[in-house]
């Protein structure tokens, strides 16, 4: 129903396909099997100090 509304939009066939399958995916939760198994250790980043340079 969704992939073909979005194609009766004049969203490509292929990007749509892939929108209604990674949906699908996420509320599985087989879009995030492999990062939960693989999950990196997060802290905190050093400051930005590019910014504003050329």
């Amino acid at each position: 129903m969704l992939r073909n509304a979005m194609h009766k939009q004049g969203m490509g066939e292929l990007l749509a396909d892939g929108l209604v399958e990674m949906g699908a995916a996420g509320r599985s939760g087989k879009l995030y099997e492999d990062y939960y198994k693989n999950q990196p250790v997060l802290g905190k980043t050093p400051p930005n100090n590019s910014a504003g340079k050329k």
